[in-house]
């Protein structure tokens, strides 16, 4: 936990965003939006932009937040349970946090579901090579919308959900779950993989030089599995959904300070 004041105030309502997206261009996400994007140059440049992800991006977000990463081992532990496809689940609490997530799971790439407005604003070419899929504004678009993860999961692709839906900078607590990611997990049989961002305070050098907000930690669960003995659906996939949140502040460091 990091002892930093940040002075930030967090909405009462856990789904309402912190974020102010400007819009740049104007575009529809309704049935008629390409969902699923397989074309050579899309592939191309999103192969490329994950090589600066790698790169250039590393160094961005150690240099700003001081990234570290703890249980990649569990990528290579758990590689043939997790070689099929999986959906990763993680807290979302700064702005370049899915930069930090993505170069902590290489070489996986990802598909995640995306704010529309965020294919909209200056970082619309981020979202889309990064694997954004805009969640659709119209309900013409959602059969599409979920037609596409479905084809990715099919595909073997690794899967992202931010569960807590809004990004809040910096927040230390895990926020309830929404449950799409659990209920795709449930239709495709495939694991989630809890992950957890934690928070240090910046080093006394990284102070020296006027760093304002903590540093971060980006901790890799092991997987969780479907309870397939679980009849009811219903109940199988809040199990699922009560278990990640668990693993989730678990990696997180809050369970200690609840002892």
């Amino acid at each position: 936990m990091h002892s930093m004041n940040l002075e930030y105030e967090y909405p009462k309502d856990p789904d309402q965003h912190m974020v102010v997206s400007v819009p740049l261009v104007n575009k529809d996400f309704d049935k008629e939006y390409n969902y699923y994007k397989t074309g050579l140059f899309y592939k191309t440049a999103r192969f490329f932009a994950y090589v600066v992800a790698y790169t250039l991006g590393h160094f961005v977000c150690k240099f700003k937040h001081g990234i570290r990463y703890e249980g990649r081992k569990n990528l290579k532990k758990y590689k043939t349970q997790l070689k099929d496809g999986c959906i990763t689940v993680c807290n979302h609490v700064f702005h370049l946090d899915y930069l930090c997530l993505i170069i902590g799971i290489r070489p996986n790439f990802q598909y995640y579901p995306a704010w529309n407005s965020k294919l909209l604003d200056k970082d619309r070419h981020l979202v889309n090579l990064t694997g954004g899929i805009p969640v659709p504004d119209t309900l013409s678009g959602l059969k599409k919308f979920f037609q596409a993860f479905e084809s990715h999961i099919d595909n073997k692709a690794w899967i992202h959900f931010f569960p807590e839906a809004a990004m809040w900078p910096f927040y230390q607590k895990i926020r309830p779950f929404k449950k799409g990611a659990f209920i795709l997990a449930d239709k495709k049989d495939i694991p989630i993989l809890p992950m957890a961002f934690k928070f240090r305070d910046p080093s006394k050098l990284a102070s020296f030089f006027g760093a304002k907000e903590p540093f971060v930690t980006l901790c890799i669960g092991e997987p969780i599995h479907v309870d397939k003995s679980i009849e009811n659906k219903s109940k199988r996939i809040n199990k699922l959904v009560d278990d990640s949140h668990y693993e989730v502040e678990k990696l997180a460091g809050l369970h200690l300070l609840k002892q």
